[in-house]
């Protein structure tokens, strides 16, 4: 990889991976996904594959790494906005 491209790069991996990691904390996470909250594992799981996925590819930097944490934020962005499809309010389709 580049040196014009590594440090932006790094930088996004670690703003995901950091995000990831405080959202499996937050309660109101998994109501937005699932207000009946039965997804509530499975999304807890997402999110913590997801956040050391994308430290690893922080602190590391290989492309493998670079290329599977785009493949699964791609992923995820994917079935976040398939679940905003089944909000009931306007803020839940909004956010």
């Amino acid at each position: 990889m580049s040196d014009d491209l590594s440090a932006p790069s790094q930088a996004v991996l670690l703003a995901d991976g950091l995000g990831c990691a405080a959202a499996v904390s937050v309660p109101g996470v998994y109501r937005m996904v699932d207000p009946e909250l039965t997804t509530q594992a499975a999304v807890r799981t997402g999110l913590s594959v997801t956040s050391g996925v994308c430290l690893f590819g922080a602190v590391n930097c290989p492309r493998w790494a670079l290329r599977s944490t785009a493949v699964m934020n791609a992923g995820w962005v994917g079935a976040c906005l398939y679940s905003l499809r089944k909000q009931h309010t306007l803020l839940g389709r909004g956010v």
